[in-house]
């Protein structure tokens, strides 16, 4: 078996073992967990869809021995199957007008990423819509077989947990949505650092923080804002989840905004390591990043303050 074979092979038992942790319900899990991808993305953006293919493949079917069909949908669908695709787009290159090849840019790649998580996301809406409640439902009556523990003292308990399941159900499909799409494009990130550092990317640079996001964009986030205003029930809650995950790439624009107005600033250093200590523990700041993203596009502040770094 060729060599290279044999590490893309390598990089799906990896994959592998790192989603595992999810399977066995170890602690460990919260923490390695998010880098499933990293594996098949460094594999993809080295050796090529081929190899990406071998590693999502070998991946896939060792979730499958652990976890039965459910698992590789699973992985298939939230780890291989993005990882696999985004790799392959982010090496697709074209002659430019000047012989040097253009690659895909950054704001396509993030766009690619975010309408698979939309997708995603209406996949889980869709496929538990037969369940009493449908995929809210269902999600409210996971919450509220956790916090019905917690919560056991005075009359009002059974209430309590029923208003608190129903307020977080409501928000968790958009808060997941989002935090896989922001991990997916982290450890699209970290693997062609890391590929560089070594010498093995097939491609000279990408800046995924520094990108622009795609046009429609901004349309999408209006449709869903306005399914979310003036449709009830699911169709209401699902709006508003999209656009939560739609929202998604304009906080990463907005976060390079906020370093490029924190760069040449004196205390610069100690106002990001504020704002992200507030963002980590109370999340508001992320609507500030929001804020500075849509106006980006408008205003074009990083080119303003020389913040952008060429992708």
């Amino acid at each position: 078996m060729p060599a290279r074979v044999l590490i893309a092979v390598g990089a799906g038992v990896a994959s592998a073992l790192i989603f595992s942790l999810l399977l066995t319900g170890s602690p460990m899990a919260i923490i390695v967990t998010p880098f499933t991808m990293l594996p098949i993305f460094l594999i993809g953006l080295s050796g090529g869809t081929v190899q990406a293919l071998f590693a999502a493949a070998t991946a896939t079917i060792l979730i499958g021995g652990l976890g039965g069909v459910m698992g590789a949908a699973t992985y298939a669908a939230a780890e291989a199957i993005p990882a696999l695709a985004l790799s392959s787009q982010a090496i697709r290159q074209r002659p430019g007008q000047n012989g040097q090849p253009v690659w895909q840019s950054p704001g396509r790649l993030m766009g690619l990423a975010t309408a698979y998580a939309v997708f995603l996301l209406v996949a889980l809406f869709i496929g538990f819509s037969g369940a009493d409640g449908g995929f809210v439902g269902m999600l409210e009556g996971e919450v509220a077989a956790s916090l019905s523990p917690m919560i056991t003292e005075g009359p009002e308990a059974d209430r309590l947990v029923a208003d608190l399941s129903a307020q977080v159900a409501k928000a968790v499909p958009g808060s997941i949505s989002s935090w896989w799409l922001f991990i997916t494009i982290i450890n699209l990130g970290i693997a062609q650092t890391l590929l560089r550092k070594w010498k093995q990317n097939i491609r000279p640079s990408l800046i995924m923080l520094g990108a622009d996001t795609p046009k429609w964009l901004m349309v999408a986030v209006g449709a869903a804002l306005l399914i979310g205003l003036l449709a009830g029930g699911t169709a209401g809650v699902a709006g508003w989840n999209i656009a939560i995950v739609l929202a998604m790439p304009y906080f990463f624009v907005g976060l390079t905004v906020i370093h490029a107005m924190s760069r040449n600033w004196g205390p610069g250093p100690f106002f990001l390591g504020g704002f992200y200590i507030v963002l980590l523990f109370r999340g508001w700041p992320a609507l500030i990043a929001v804020a500075l993203g849509f106006a980006e596009q408008w205003v074009k502040l990083r080119d303003k303050i020389g913040g952008r770094t060429p992708s």
